[in-house]
């Protein structure tokens, strides 16, 4: 069972943070949501799991139409 879980803001995140793990001599998988997560087999033998969680995209598209909405 993996030991290490992590809810990155963002595919890049996800995968930076998974390198530095790995080269830690940390069995690590990167995943692009929780369902991939879910599905994945044998993830009871990593020690570690990211999540892309695409949360910083979706900021920027809210900050972007209340920033239109104001400016109308």
């Amino acid at each position: 069972m993996p030991l290490i879980g992590t809810v990155a803001d963002d595919l890049t995140g996800a995968t930076t943070t998974g390198v530095l793990l790995a080269r830690s001599k940390a069995r690590t998988a990167v995943f692009f949501n929780v369902e991939a997560a879910s599905n994945a087999e044998a993830v009871e033998e990593l020690d570690a799991i990211i999540i892309s969680s695409n949360s910083r995209s979706r900021l920027m598209r809210r900050t972007t139409r209340l920033r239109m909405l104001r400016s109308h």
